[in-house]
Order: C-alpha cells, then sequence, then structure tokens
C-alpha cells in the first residue's frame, strides 16, 4: 500500500504551476515525499539484511555477495589520514563478485563475529580490493587471520534522492520556477523555440527524438530512458 502511495505522491509531484517560490502546500508535498522515501530506505534495508541471513557463507560467495577467505596483503593510512586495508583471496576463486568501487563493505572474522569493522571499497579488481575504513585506524585483529568481506546495504541512491528533495524544498527564484515548469501537467508549446535545423548522426529515432525536443524546449527538458538506451550518447551528440 505504500508503494502505491508513494507512486501517487510522485505523480502528483508533477502537477504545480507557480512561479518564483513553492507554497506551503507543496512543501509540505515534498515533505510527505521525504517521508516515504524514508520508509522506502528503511524497507530496502530491511530486506538486504534479510537476504544474507537467509543464505549460508558458502552461498553469499556464490552469488557475489561475500569473499571468503581473505587476508590482508597491506595497510597504512592515505594522503588523508585515513586507514587502508588491502585484502587478497587466498584462493583466488571469485565468482561473479558484485564488489564496486564506492561499495559499502564490513570486514569480520567468521570464528568471531563480534570483530568487524566497516569499509568502503577504494578498487576491486580479480581477488584483491583495497577499502577505506571508516574508523581512524585498524584494529590489530585484522593483521593476522583469514576474514569474510561482505556486501552492506547501499543508500547512496537514497541519499542523492533526499538531497534532491531538500534542494526542492528550499527552491527559490530560477530554481523555482524551473520546478514550476516540471510539475505541470501540460508545457505551452507556445512557448517553445524553434527547432534549428541540424544533422544529427549516429543516433537512432528516439535518440534523434530526444535532442529535437531539448532544443526545442524553452526552459528545461527531462531525457528519461532505461539502462542501455543510449542516454550518455545522446547527451554527448
Amino acid at each position: 500500500d505504500w508503494c502505491k502511495e508513494f507512486s501517487v505522491c510522485l505523480n502528483s509531484f508533477f502537477i504545480l504551476h507557480i512561479m518564483g517560490q513553492l507554497s506551503e502546500a507543496r512543501i509540505q508535498q515534498i515533505q510527505e515525499l521525504s517521508r516515504l522515501l524514508s520508509i522506502e530506505k528503511k524497507e530496502d534495508a530491511r530486506r538486504h539484511k534479510e537476504i544474507l541471513e537467509e543464505h549460508s557463507l558458502d552461498e553469499r560467495c556464490q552469488k557475489g555477495w561475500s569473499w571468503y577467505p581473505v587476508q590482508v596483503i597491506d595497510y597504512g593510512y592515505t594522503f588523508g589520514d585515513n586507514a587502508f586495508v588491502s585484502l587478497q583471496h587466498t584462493t583466488g576463486r571469485v565468482a561473479g563478485s558484485k564488489f564496486r568501487s564506492g561499495t559499502p563493505v564490513r570486514v569480520y572474522d567468521p570464528e568471531q563475529p563480534e570483530d568487524q569493522i566497516e569499509a568502503t571499497i577504494y578498487f576491486s579488481r580479480k581477488d584483491e580490493m583495497k577499502v577505506i575504513l571508516r574508523d581512524d585506524d585498524y584494529p590489530d585483529w585484522i593483521l593476522s587471520g583469514k576474514y569474510v568481506v561482505e556486501q552492506l546495504f547501499d543508500a547512496t541512491t537514497y541519499k542523492y534522492m533526499e538531497r534532491a528533495l531538500q534542494s526542492a524544498a528550499d527552491a527559490k527564484g530560477r530554481f523555482a520556477e524551473l520546478i514550476s515548469i516540471l510539475w505541470s501537467e501540460v508545457y505551452d508549446r507556445a512557448d517553445r523555440k524553434e527547432s534549428p535545423d541540424i544533422e544529427l548522426k549516429g543516433l537512432n529515432d528516439s535518440q534523434e527524438k530526444a535532442i529535437l525536443e531539448a532544443m526545442d524546449t524553452k526552459d528545461i527538458s527531462v531525457i528519461h530512458g532505461p539502462p542501455g538506451t543510449g542516454k550518455t550518447t545522446t547527451l554527448v551528440a
């Protein structure tokens, strides 16, 4: 039900047409979106934890959610005095790893799970990775032994959405005007510019249409598409 409510609020998010600043009603609407986003974030985090708990360590490794066993091959401090640890998979057999730069992880001793640290992956390649610890120093226990590296819930996308909603709530002047245009159900084509006569090469029909629509728009145009549809190609065209 909350998903439906969130969808309804997102749809109504585009029904505002005021100039200069947002009304109190619209600010409350954004606050409601923030509340629903928080619910979604908590549910996503709960489900992530639940999925991990439903699978054994071997299964998590097979699915690429965990590395085990790993050992420390280097440690020290970055230029910003942040502690780092470099890890290597001792068998070299890494199955379909889901680890990427920026992924939050925890490193822990499977024999003593209370011994654990949280970190962010700096880089990951083949059977090695370097992680930046969230603590100022690394614990003594991590310098010897074999450990598990496991994905934590990644809230980065939610942080961006939360920041965007807060920026929308604080919008003033031209920013508020652009938001009001995005929220309008109908955009008056009479206010649009005349498209220039240009030749576009290397684009398919939908990409070419997106370019022409964007150039035909007086204020702002949003180009949206699923992964792999060529948004970046369209952008640099």
